[in-house]
């Protein structure tokens, strides 16, 4: 028979693989599967990376992504709340970089061909390849007819 403190060191290697084969999960078993959480998924990594911006009346937020090893970048329109995408009726959005040298770079609208509206734009610039200080950085756009120009959000919270 095995003495006691090796049986209890054997129990404990034991329960420690065992949690570790499982796996840590966030969600319930079964709600990771679901065509929602699915759908949200890509919603939720938008929303939890990148610089957020907002115009000074706060009805629309832009959340600004940049890939530097890529040299590109993706925004995305979203609501009041910075939580919901809004999709707008515009080709393109522009990243104006004000530290040296400045330089104005669109971002284009990325939607299906049958589609007039769309809350996500994309493009590359060399300069996505820079470190940038996003308090340098203005995003500019119309909506509605209405230009709007949106600047970092460092005011507010937007978790309502």
């Amino acid at each position: 028979m095995l003495p006691r403190a090796m049986l209890l060191t054997l129990f404990s290697a034991i329960l420690i693989l065992a949690g570790a084969s499982t796996g840590c999960k966030k969600d319930a078993p079964g709600k990771a599967d679901s065509g929602k959480a699915k759908a949200d998924k890509g919603k939720d990594d938008k929303k939890d990376d990148g610089w957020l911006f907002a115009e000074p009346g706060d009805k629309y937020h832009v959340k600004l992504k940049v890939d530097m090893a890529g040299k590109k970048a993706s925004a995305w329109v979203l609501d009041e709340s910075a939580t919901e995408p809004t999709k707008i009726e515009a080709d393109d959005i522009s990243v104006n970089i004000k530290s040296k040298p400045p330089v104005q770079i669109k971002l284009k609208a990325q939607r299906a061909k049958d589609e007039k509206k769309t809350s996500e734009f994309a493009g590359e610039h060399p300069r996505f390849g820079d470190k940038l200080n996003p308090k340098e950085i203005e995003i500019a756009g119309t909506i509605e007819g209405k230009a709007y120009t949106f600047k970092l959000d460092e005011e507010h919270d937007h978790k309502k």
